[in-house]
């Protein structure tokens, strides 16, 4: 008899089950032996510990990740069954075209958005997802959040010589960050107890934002790291001292590579195979 871990696939739609085959082909190149541990072991004994922790999952992909699509499909059936762990990792304004949250509106002014891919491919701290929110001389964010039960408050920035302030408002509440200091990710819980659906920015001078988190003590959360147009070869810009910390900051008990569409309009198959290898290790 199947337990309800190893039920969960049976549920997931039709679209979800495409993209898991066309990650499995951009996988095809991983040696997987007879004595390979289940790799999806740990992850369902999350699952069935998911009344009583938080179970993470992070997707890393492009643009159909971006834009929280086959994400949102996924979110919804996993915190279905196993419990709903709050809304997750996600920016307070749009960095780019396509990008979107189904569980939230986001807006914003006087953000650049910066991504791991293109011209921002340049070696840099660029926080868990590949993608932040980046001003000069100040910006404005605006998140309109459903009604829900309480959830933990966080938020990740970057720590930077002259960087600027940044006012994060809720409810009755309001918190000043002084972003400067030496160069370094920080990733800091505002509050446990967010119940407001009004979430404000204000950012004056210099300052760089990774993301908002919003999650519970237990149930399942899903986060789309989708950059439109990337392949998995554009993760080795990332500092991996920063990468590392994000890491740390918010562990995942199951990390899907989303990618293979953009690889597919390259012919240099051999590269990358070894840009997969090098982002798996």
């Amino acid at each position: 008899m199947s337990t309800p871990s190893t039920r969960v696939l049976r549920d997931v739609p039709k679209a979800i089950t495409l993209s898991a085959f066309l990650l499995t082909l951009s996988l095809c190149s991983l040696r997987v032996t007879a004595q390979t541990p289940r790799p999806l072991a740990s992850f369902h004994q999350a699952l069935a510990h998911s009344t009583t922790r938080p179970v993470r999952v992070g997707v890393y992909g492009a643009s159909h990740t971006a834009s929280d699509e086959f994400t949102h499909v996924l979110r919804s059936s996993l915190q279905r069954r196993f419990g709903d762990g709050g809304i997750g990792w996600f920016l307070p304004s749009s960095p780019f075209l396509f990008y979107g949250r189904h569980e939230v509106e986001i807006s914003g002014t006087g953000w650049d958005g910066m991504r791991v891919r293109g011209r921002e491919r340049r070696r840099d701290n660029y926080g868990l997802a590949g993608i932040a929110l980046d001003t000069q001389d100040g910006a404005t964010s605006r998140v309109q959040l459903p009604p829900h039960s309480e959830q933990a408050l966080s938020l990740s920035y970057l720590q930077q010589p002259g960087g600027g302030d940044l006012v994060v408002t809720w409810a009755e509440e309001r918190v000043v960050i002084d972003t400067d200091g030496p160069r370094e990710t920080k990733y800091i819980t505002l509050t446990t107890s967010f119940e407001a659906t009004l979430l404000t920015l204000v950012a004056t001078g210099k300052v760089r934002v990774f993301g908002v988190d919003m999650t519970r003590a237990e149930g399942v959360s899903v986060d789309a790291f989708g950059v439109p147009g990337a392949r998995a070869g554009d993760q080795r810009p990332w500092r991996v001292r920063s990468l590392e910390q994000s890491l740390r900051s918010r562990p995942f008990d199951l990390v899907i590579l989303a990618y293979g569409t953009n690889e597919s309009a390259r012919r240099e198959r051999p590269s990358e195979r070894g840009a997969l290898r090098e982002v798996v290790r």
